[in-house]
């Protein structure tokens, strides 16, 4: 697996393309205003501390085998292992940020809020008169996450699987921007993402998180590429973006990031 992580790496550093290269307006303002920004966000401090307290934390979370690798039983973590290894970098959640700022989101869906630092960072970014929806199917894990973000109105958690979950989500309202973090598996993500563009409507930006993770995710993600309705597909290596408006010529572009 190592190997092909570094082979997918190598490929995408010879593809990936500079704001020197790009033509479209949309996708040179997203270099520009997105990728390129390093701005300190005014709640840094207190992203900063938040995660510091979750690093001391050893409280223990069962993992549930509800994605990639469920036929396997998983041993239990500590919130502070899972901070390390589940949880994005700093680095993405500040991009996030921006990503949902620059698309001037109100609307929000997460799929897997694990422990909510990502959940937490979308709530500042639609601010008290949006919404951001998150579905985690661990109680242990969303029991956790309530704790960090019972405080924000404007966030509702639910908790089951995607496929209870999201079928009637989808057919009661629609959203600006969709986060999927869950579930790696080529069936699934290809699965959710067929979901996502029928109740869409043409609306809306899609995140992929973990493209090149595995195999499985590397052929979901050259299908999502490929889809007649993924209008402009982005490839930051380690996440995916897809925009899904049809006044779009369609087109793939792998950025540096």
């Amino acid at each position: 697996m190592a190997i092909d992580w570094i082979r997918a790496y190598l490929r995408y550093r010879w593809r990936s393309k500079t704001r020197h290269d790009i033509h479209s307006p949309l996708i040179f303002s997203l270099i520009e205003d997105v990728l390129r920004t390093s701005s300190t966000p005014s709640w840094q401090r207190e992203l900063r501390a938040l995660r510091d307290r979750l690093k001391e934390d050893l409280t223990i979370i069962p993992q549930l085998a509800l994605g990639a690798g469920s036929k396997n039983p998983k041993p239990a973590k500590t919130v502070s292992t899972l901070l390390s290894e589940a949880t994005q970098k700093e680095r993405y959640q500040h991009f996030f940020y921006r990503l949902a700022q620059w698309n001037k989101s109100t609307k929000i869906l997460e799929l897997g809020t694990q422990l909510g630092v990502t959940t937490w960072v979308f709530a500042q970014a639609v601010g008290p008169e949006g919404r951001v929806v998150s579905i985690e199917g661990n109680p242990a894990m969303m029991a956790k996450a309530r704790t960090l973000l019972d405080q924000w109105s404007q966030v509702e958690l639910l908790e089951g699987s995607f496929d209870e979950v999201l079928p009637d989500l989808l057919q009661a309202e629609r959203f600006d921007l969709i986060y999927i973090d869950g579930n790696h598996t080529y069936e699934a993500t290809v699965r959710y993402f067929d979901w996502l563009v029928a109740s869409q409507r043409g609306e809306g930006v899609l995140i992929f998180d973990d493209i090149n993770w595995s195999a499985e995710m590397q052929r979901a993600w050259r299908y999502i590429e490929n889809h007649p309705q993924a209008y402009y597909t982005v490839d930051l290596f380690q996440v995916g973006l897809v925009f899904l408006s049809p006044q779009l010529k369609k087109q793939s572009f792998c950025l540096q990031f």
